[in-house]
């Protein structure tokens, strides 16, 4: 709690990200054709396949994981909290 309000304090906003990791998805040999520069309104579409999702949950201590998008003035919008479930195999 004490990591929230001083991050609070020190960054004058709302740690919504705090304790949560930040990892690329090239590095789990998924193509994202990222940076992308796309129109207003319009959708980009990212498969990720099982292979790079089991990998990576392998590698990390929670199922827990979030998706973050970031527009063209660099402002980034977080998704709510997803929770793989697929077993691992």
């Amino acid at each position: 709690m004490i990591e929230y309000i001083n991050h609070l304090i020190k960054f004058k906003r709302i740690p919504y990200t705090l304790g949560w990791c930040q990892t690329s998805l090239s590095y789990y040999g998924v193509n994202h054709n990222c940076p992308l520069s796309i129109e207003s309104g319009k959708s980009h579409l990212v498969e990720i396949p099982d292979e790079a999702l089991e990998k990576f949950f392998k590698e990390s201590r929670s199922k827990d994981f979030k998706i973050v998008v970031q527009d063209a003035l660099w402002r980034n919008t977080y998704s709510s909290k997803f929770t793989y479930d697929l077993h691992l195999g």
